[in-house]
């Protein structure tokens, strides 16, 4: 089974493929070995022999694929796609908020996957038109997110950053990243040893920090656009949700269940 980040692309106007190929100049440029490939000439069966992908992919319309991806969206949206539980992904969509299914593409892709059984390694990101900004910020999770041992570095003439790579995750070896805030916290707790601060970062994403009675840790990005400060509520012993107001004017909606972040829910 082939072990490279392998990039796929869906585009009509050539945004989705220009970014696709700077993540490749990126990715290039940290040492991993890293394909790429427009979606319109392959079948999603070839997923099966893919462990680790970025798919970035285009909104046409008001929720559809680009024409030359169409094949591609609608096998994974109708699920003839199954067993890739070994697939390890994540979804860069773009969209445009003028229209009313915002990223419809990308979510309908990241759905599809999951119901394949493939697992997500980082949340879609969903970008507007005016998109560079928010890009670069979400190239620099994306790189952090990966972990270098599961992708095979290109020759490299440290011996011993080889040896960090193997076995840890860039995160691990890359400064921490700390947000640049906008508005005011959100404060809840967990319990009497548990702090848990939440804020809006510039990027409009949505971070947290938590104290566990010893130690903050580090700042996790937990991703949105939000357009209003967080509202959080914990609920003892291991549930938190958090309300924002989204860039698209709707309540958005995430919820910690005790192990993992869901998804941000729109529109409720």
């Amino acid at each position: 089974m082939s072990n490279v980040l392998h990039i796929l692309f869906g585009t009509e106007t050539g945004n989705a493929e220009d970014l696709a190929n700077r993540t490749l100049e990126k990715a290039k440029k940290l040492g991993l070995e890293t394909t790429i490939e427009n979606v319109a000439d392959i079948s999603v069966d070839k997923l099966k022999e893919y462990q680790k992908v970025l798919i970035v992919i285009s909104t046409w319309g008001d929720g559809d694929p680009p024409g030359e991806a169409t094949d591609f969206c609608e096998a994974i949206e109708e699920g003839e796609l199954t067993d890739v539980s070994h697939l390890q992904y994540t979804v860069l969509a773009l969209g445009d908020h003028d229209y009313e299914d915002f990223c419809g593409c990308g979510r309908k892709v990241d759905e599809g996957l999951a119901k394949a059984g493939a697992q997500k390694y980082m949340d879609r990101e969903e970008l507007d038109v005016d998109f560079e900004d928010a890009y670069e910020a979400w190239a620099d999770r994306f790189f952090k997110a990966i972990k270098v041992g599961e992708i095979v570095p290109e020759a490299s003439p440290d011996k011993e950053m080889e040896k960090i790579a193997a076995s840890e995750p860039i995160e691990a070896i890359a400064p921490k990243v700390t947000p640049e805030i906008t508005g005011t916290p959100a404060v809840c707790s967990l319990g009497p040893k548990r702090l848990e601060v939440f804020v809006r970062g510039k990027d409009t994403h949505l971070w947290h920090k938590a104290w566990d009675g010893e130690k903050w840790g580090s700042w996790q990005d937990l991703g949105g656009s939000l357009a209003s400060d967080p509202a959080c509520v914990a609920r003892a012993p291991n549930r938190i949700d958090c309300f924002a107001k989204g860039i698209d004017s709707s309540l958005w909606h995430k919820t910690w269940d005790g192990e993992k972040w869901s998804d941000w829910m729109k529109g409720i």
